[in-house]
């Protein structure tokens, strides 16, 4: 008995103080508003950085090309020489051809790590926007408040 009325008096307590330390409507739409401007200032970033890294990709892919393209040539330089018998230079056309593979194996995982980047953006700025619709619609219902 004695532990339910001590209990009761904690809990009373506790409710008093979390009354008291309500704000107002008015402040609280104000606070919603900050958290609103901050919201959209994260949007408005997380749009810059997926335009950045679908840039990147596109840059990236021009780039995979001419590399690709670059080592099908020498391939093809390779094979001619090894047609007409020259070991020499198809030896020499195969170094050139496993350097520009080097670089197309390069290309290619930047442009995994580009794709990657921009999957975590485009997350990132959803969760950013789904942030910003939660906040306004409690701050339209603290508004109706008013």
């Amino acid at each position: 008995m004695k532990t339910s009325h001590t209990l009761i008096a904690a809990l009373l307590a506790v409710a008093g103080t979390a009354a008291f330390a309500q704000t107002s409507p008015v402040t609280q739409v104000q606070q919603d508003n900050q958290q609103i401007h901050q919201d959209n200032r994260d949007i408005r970033h997380d749009n810059r950085d997926i335009r950045r890294d679908r840039a990147d990709i596109g840059n990236d892919k021009a780039a995979l090309n001419a590399d690709r393209a670059a080592r099908n040539a020498d391939q093809r330089r390779e094979n001619r020489d090894l047609a007409n018998g020259n070991v020499k230079g198809a030896e020499y056309w195969d170094k050139k051809r496993a350097q520009e593979q080097h670089e197309v194996n390069a290309e290619r995982r930047d442009l995994h790590k580009d794709r990657k980047d921009l999957h975590a953006d485009v997350k990132d700025r959803n969760h950013d926007v789904h942030a910003r619709n939660h906040e306004v619609h409690k701050r339209n219902h603290d508004a109706s408040k008013i």
